[in-house]
């Protein structure tokens, strides 16, 4: 929460204002504040786990890529609007963040004793999507409710919403075949020792 505030204060406001306008700041503070409430529930419902360091670091590469996203540059093109291999950059992080998100649901649940038996893979795949569901319909909120939004029309909430699904189908490819390769040992970088 604190390294959002301090990046928000100190680079992404001057940044949003330099690439939206100061007339959509609006914007700028619906997100920050959707962010900070989310921050801050999340600490606290999740805060009294035994979280695996290498889950947590995964997590902070995926906020540090979304901050990277709005605030750094290419080729003098905002990362979040560079595209590389005919792909926007915004669609690579929600790709890697969905991924991410999978195993912190794997985490979750191991945390909280609640399997789905056979239908795991598919369940964490839901939840991540709902999740990330809910990011687009704050967006398509942003969108309807704010003139000039910067977030896209339709078809960039559809896109993100692919990327989510095959980042999240990817994290749970990764740890079948892991678990093969280990003769059906649970590997999960998601914690839950």
């Amino acid at each position: 929460m604190i390294l959002f505030v301090v990046f928000a204060a100190l680079f992404h406001y001057e940044r949003f204002v330099r690439y939206r306008g100061r007339e959509n700041v609006d914007e700028f503070f619906f997100y920050a504040v959707i962010i900070l409430l989310l921050l801050t529930g999340a600490w606290v419902i999740f805060r009294s786990y035994d979280w695996d360091p290498w889950l947590l670091a995964l997590v902070a590469f995926g906020v540090a890529i979304h901050f990277a996203g709005g605030l750094t540059s290419h080729e003098g093109v905002r990362l979040y609007d560079w595209v590389p291999f005919g792909i926007r950059f915004d669609k690579f992080v929600h790709f890697i963040n969905a991924a991410i998100a999978a195993q912190v649901v794997v985490a979750i649940m191991r945390f909280e004793g609640i399997s789905f038996g056979r239908l795991e893979g598919l369940g964490v795949v839901l939840i991540v999507l709902g999740v990330g569901t809910t990011f687009e319909i704050a967006e398509y909120m942003v969108l309807r409710t704010m003139p000039d939004a910067g977030v896209g029309q339709y078809d960039n909430d559809l896109q993100d919403m692919i990327a989510n699904l095959c980042g999240a189908v990817f994290s749970r490819c990764v740890l079948w075949v892991s678990r093969r390769i280990r003769g059906g040992s649970p590997i999960e970088i998601g914690g839950g020792r």
